[in-house]
């Protein structure tokens, strides 16, 4: 069932705010990331926000990884999904209240699919000061701890061979890579989880004009799991 909450009881004129949109999922059900894998689809986002309040893009934290019977690779969350989207309050926007909807749709799947739909609403409070809501603190610190995060300087190294990507995080005793957009199954599905620090996947079908990989790293290391954004120039003619 999904619901919307706002990390500020109120917002100052000015001022910013984020919007969480959680989906609870019963157990052994699950919805998909961005890039499903093999099957599946994103849960869809539609927000209608009154004149003044503007929305930045939504934030997906780390998905899981799973390979389904017959060989096909999903992308997916299980137990909750929490989806971050910053707003923005324009300083002429009157204080009172502001009424926030969103407009969702969504496959949920176990051994079988089903799609749902719903609105949901809020109301952002305008008034003189921001106010924290002491209540949501827990439900945004899990979130943001769910997030990817950019890497530190040296922390991640990229290099191609022909059309093989190489990434490596010194240290690491796992990676999983998450593209944005799906190279060729068969590759993504025999290399895209290694043991060690240096993972290295194929894109047989780049352009040959330069072009950009996108997507997200998870690093288990020293005990810990983590996601790193990943944006890798490809070079030119990789074909």
């Amino acid at each position: 069932r999904p619901s919307l909450a706002l990390e500020h009881t109120q917002v100052a004129p000015g001022g910013s705010t984020t919007l969480a949109v959680r989906f609870e999922l019963s157990e052994h059900w699950h919805l998909y990331w961005t890039n499903p894998g093999d099957s599946g689809d994103a849960p869809a986002i539609e927000l209608s926000l009154p004149e003044g309040v503007v929305a930045g893009a939504v934030q997906w934290p780390m998905p899981t990884r799973e390979v389904l019977p017959g060989d096909l690779l999903g992308h997916h969350y299980d137990g909750e999904l929490v989806l971050l989207i910053p707003l923005s309050v324009d300083a002429g926007v009157a204080a009172g209240p502001l009424q926030l909807e969103a407009q969702l749709g969504w496959l949920v799947c176990k051994d079988v699919c089903l799609m749902g739909d719903a609105e949901v609403q809020t109301t952002l409070k305008v008034g003189a000061e921001a106010t924290l809501d002491a209540e949501a603190k827990p439900l945004f610190a899990r979130a943001r701890a769910r997030m990817p995060r950019a890497p530190r300087a040296g922390e991640l190294e990229a290099s191609w061979e022909g059309d093989a990507l190489t990434l490596r995080v010194a240290g690491a005793a796992e990676l999983v890579f998450f593209p944005e957009s799906t190279p060729a199954a068969a590759e993504l599905l025999a290399r895209g989880r290694v043991e060690g620090e240096r993972l290295t996947i194929r894109f047989p079908s780049l352009p040959a004009q330069p072009a950009t990989i996108r997507g997200l790293l998870q690093v288990s290391r020293e005990g810990k799991t983590e996601g790193l954004r990943v944006s890798v120039a490809a070079p030119a003619g990789t074909n």
